[in-house]
C-alpha cells in the first residue's frame, strides 16, 4: 500500500512519533522524520527500520530557518 511512497513524520524518535514511523516503514514507506535534540534515539530508530532509504533530520519548530531547511531536505 506505501510501497516507495515517501513519508516525512515530524517527531519521530519516541513515543507516538516513533511508533507512526515504524508503522510507515513496516508498510513499505521511506520515511523522512524529525527530531530535535537526541541524535542518538533518532539513530537507533534508522537503525530498526526495514528497508532503505531513510532519512532523519533535526528540526526545531519554533526556529524559522530550521523550518526552510527542512522543507528544502
Amino acid at each position: 500500500m506505501l510501497k516507495d511512497k515517501c513519508i516525512l513524520v515530524t517527531g519521530g524518535s519516541r513515543g507516538i512519533g516513533r511508533a507512526i514511523v515504524e508503522a510507515f516503514a513496516n508498510a513499505g514507506g521511506r520515511i523522512a522524520f524529525t527530531y530535535k535534540e537526541n541524535e542518538s534515539a533518532a539513530e537507533d530508530v534508522l537503525r530498526s527500520l526495514p528497508g532503505k532509504h531513510h532519512l532523519t533530520i533535526c528540526y526545531d519548530a519554533l526556529n524559522s530557518q530550521s523550518s526552510q531547511e527542512v522543507i528544502q531536505t
